[in-house]
């Protein structure tokens, strides 16, 4: 769980915004020659700790997380204020010349919640976005997408129930409308009764009784209406070739079970920034 020296009390501001924003920051080191040494390592953590000491603004703080990692807690800030404190940082690390034979920056997501939720989920969010911004190449900060669900509706196809309610409760609270069937024919039959691009997403399961999710995301992709909709694929830990199989039928992404809801709805939420 976040640690109770992140738990400031906030500065006075508006009731509108009760938001405790996280990020979670690697430091990155890259020496003029070969790959960076734990030396290296060293010094980039205690350059990026000396700068995010020194430059947030209380009652934002900073402390240690897993491994190298660097929480950072803004008390009250939105997104984009706590992204503009970190990309200030970001720059002034990048532009110090103190270690010239070692460039230091760093990567970080940075995710936010209100106060009454579990900032432990908020974390990890953060993590997420963080491991995001390194795949991308690092030294940058990604940020998660303000919640864009309102006014739409996701299909689900899921004959787990259990799986089904964490799925549906995680997208309500993105804003999602979530309409669930628990078979791949009762879905299809409903997506076909509905009016043109009934769904801005669907979401299938692999194994499920009448229509499996192949099926079921084939008979989509030949039907014009539903040809368009983005298809995330849930299939079973370790199941390459059904990886393999929901790509080449047309699927968007997949995700492989068991999952994170805080993935999933990030999952969401880029398919449909597209």
């Amino acid at each position: 769980m976040i640690d109770d020296r992140a738990r400031t009390e906030p500065r006075p501001r508006s009731s509108k915004r009760q938001l405790m924003t996280v990020a979670s920051i690697i430091p990155e080191a890259f020496p003029s020659e070969g790959t960076p040494t734990a030396a290296d390592t060293e010094t980039a953590a205690q350059l990026v700790d000396e700068i995010l000491a020194t430059h947030l603004v209380p009652p934002a703080r900073h402390f240690p997380g897993v491994g190298d990692e660097i929480v950072c807690v803004f008390p009250d800030l939105d997104r984009a204020e706590a992204a503009g404190l970190l990309e200030t940082a970001r720059h002034r690390i990048r532009n110090r010349t103190e270690i010239p034979e070692v460039m230091v920056s760093f990567s970080a997501g940075l995710a936010a919640d209100t106060r009454d939720e579990d900032r432990q989920r908020t974390l990890d969010t953060a993590r997420l976005l963080r491991s995001d911004a390194q795949a991308k190449g690092g030294d940058r900060v990604q940020i998660q997408p303000e919640a864009t669900g309102e006014g739409r509706t996701i299909l689900l196809a899921e004959d787990d129930l259990l799986t089904a309610r964490l799925i549906i409760h995680r997208l309500q609270r993105e804003g999602y409308a979530v309409v669930h069937h628990p078979d791949g024919q009762s879905a299809l039959e409903a997506a076909q009764a509905a009016g043109p691009q009934p769904y801005a997403l669907a979401i299938f399961d692999v194994k499920m009784p009448r229509m499996d999710g192949f099926e079921l995301l084939g008979r989509f992709k030949e039907d014009p209406k539903l040809a368009s909709t983005p298809v995330v694929m849930l299939t079973g830990m370790g199941a390459e070739q059904d990886v393999v199989r929901a790509l080449s039928g047309g699927a968007d992404d997949y995700i492989l079970k068991p999952f994170s809801p805080t993935e999933l709805a990030l999952r969401v939420q880029r398919l449909l920034a597209k």
